[in-house]
């Protein structure tokens, strides 16, 4: 009989002991943080809708719009605009670089852009004009016509990320080795 009775006890101790170990277990938590990497990018085009042939006529203002586009999602960056033009260029036209743009050397504009979840276009140009000179005549135009001088104006972009470049100045160096 004690037998029995210890053995009942023992039971109801161990269904208990179950009881309170599930009790237990409904109180525990558990969370976690899972990280993705993935790599950055930036993404930039150069774009011009108003063609790639001009005529050279005195005192003419020419529409010329070349925009910089950096596209949504981009990493933060450095953005340059280096402009380059046939030796005798400033001779025959001048333009403006459009605000918001900063020379750092000759011929090289730079600008900081943030991260947007759109893109943005950068105007090049101010007003997207050039204007050819008063000073042009038809004797400089018969000769650039008789010689097969073509005046040329070129525009070239660069994106480098800001993130480990202090300066534009760093930032360029990297550029010019694209």
């Amino acid at each position: 009989m004690k037998k029995r009775v210890l053995l009942f006890l023992a039971a109801i101790i161990i269904c208990c002991a179950g009881l309170v170990g599930n009790t237990v277990a409904w109180l525990y938590a558990k969370t976690s943080v899972t990280n993705t990497f993935v790599s950055g990018d930036i993404s930039i085009t150069l774009s011009e809708t108003t063609g790639s042939y001009y005529q050279l006529i005195p005192g003419a203002t020419i529409a010329k719009d070349p925009k910089l586009t950096v596209h949504k999602k981009s990493e933060r960056c450095w953005v340059f605009i280096k402009i380059e033009g046939s030796a005798d260029i400033s001779d025959y036209i001048s333009y403006e670089i459009a605000s918001g743009w900063t020379m750092l050397e000759e011929g090289v504009y730079y600008r900081e852009h943030a991260i947007y979840t759109i893109d943005v276009e950068y105007p090049i140009l101010k007003d997207d004009v050039i204007n050819v000179k008063d000073s042009v005549t038809e004797a400089d135009e018969a000769y650039l016509k008789d010689n097969g001088i073509f005046p040329l104006l070129s525009f070239k972009a660069y994106a480098v990320q800001c993130l480990g470049f202090d300066t534009p100045h760093d930032a360029w160096q990297e550029a010019k080795k694209l």
